[in-house]
């Protein structure tokens, strides 16, 4: 095949596409707008669900993460002899005695 013959066949394919995207837009606008009372409560709803749920792991996974800090800390004290652990600005330190 030759470049002309690849263009061609590309630029039609490319017509075709706009021209199904086009009727696709034309048949789906009447019925979004008729859906609408529906769609955008339940829009509403799926996004605050989803915000609590990615905001709820979020609060989850920090909370392991600091108490994994804290059990390496610990951990790291108790090598050192040190038992006991003072928490300040959260930042923990093993407490020299």
């Amino acid at each position: 095949m030759t470049a002309g013959t690849i263009g061609a066949a590309l630029l039609v394919w490319s017509g075709l596409t706009l021209t199904g995207t086009v009727i696709a837009v034309v048949v789906a606008t009447p019925v979004i707008v008729m859906f609408s009372p529906i769609l955008v409560p339940a829009a509403i709803a799926v996004f605050s669900v989803i915000s609590g749920i990615v905001f709820s792991s979020g609060r989850c996974l920090a909370a392991v993460m600091r108490e994994e800090d804290s059990r390496n800390v610990r951990s790291e004290c108790a090598a050192e002899g040190n038992n006991q652990v003072l928490s300040k600005k959260h930042k923990l330190h093993c407490v020299i005695e």
